[in-house]
């Protein structure tokens, strides 16, 4: 476990937000979303990813990456919401379901985000290691969430070992650094 443990520390620092498609202010915010994450604050980031989300739509005008979208639903899971943004929350969930309907492999991704679809039906789209590695995250992120840490954790561990350095690859060894010290 301690060879996991540094190998997962060592990730982390090498890995700056590997994310897809944003410009700089949504970076920044995006970053800073990252950071709540790996911190465990997870009511600062919602707020954060949904800024995140909310640049990158008003900046293209289009929905140009699911991953800020993805941030905000696994934090918000994860947090106590007033009711009033936890509705505006699951309204966007709807919108970005909707969104995606044309979109098999992010919608399926987004449907194993909000558990409305397992990870083998994430897996079994899965074409590249990339893919794999972002199915595995989505589907140990949702887990845990759940309290199922122990299956959750193998799917992470299964993100962890694609060691496709990607968005979801970096939350991985996040919540691996955290469930490995929580033992």
């Amino acid at each position: 476990m301690d060879d996991i443990r540094k190998q997962v520390d060592e990730a982390i620092a090498e890995l700056r937000c590997v994310s897809r498609h944003t410009p700089d202010d949504s970076r920044r915010l995006f970053e800073e979303a990252i950071a709540a994450f790996e911190r465990r604050e997870y009511r600062t980031c919602t707020d954060l990813a949904m800024e995140a989300a909310t640049s990158l739509i008003n900046t293209y005008g289009y929905l140009v990456s699911t991953d800020p979208w993805h941030l905000l639903f696994i934090s918000a899971q994860r947090s106590t919401l007033e009711p009033q943004l936890g509705a505006i929350i699951e309204k966007q969930a709807g919108a970005m379901l909707r969104a995606l309907r044309n979109n098999a492999w992010e919608a399926t991704l987004m449907k194993v985000t909000l558990g409305e679809a397992d990870a083998e039906e994430g897996l079994s789209l899965a074409k590249t290691a990339e893919d794999r590695c972002r199915a595995c995250f989505y589907a140990g992120a949702r887990l845990v969430t759940l309290g199922q840490r122990e299956k959750g954790t193998g799917y992470l561990m299964e993100c962890f070992l694609t060691e496709v350095r990607c968005f979801e690859y970096r939350l991985a060894c996040a919540e691996l650094r955290e469930l490995l010290d929580d033992g």
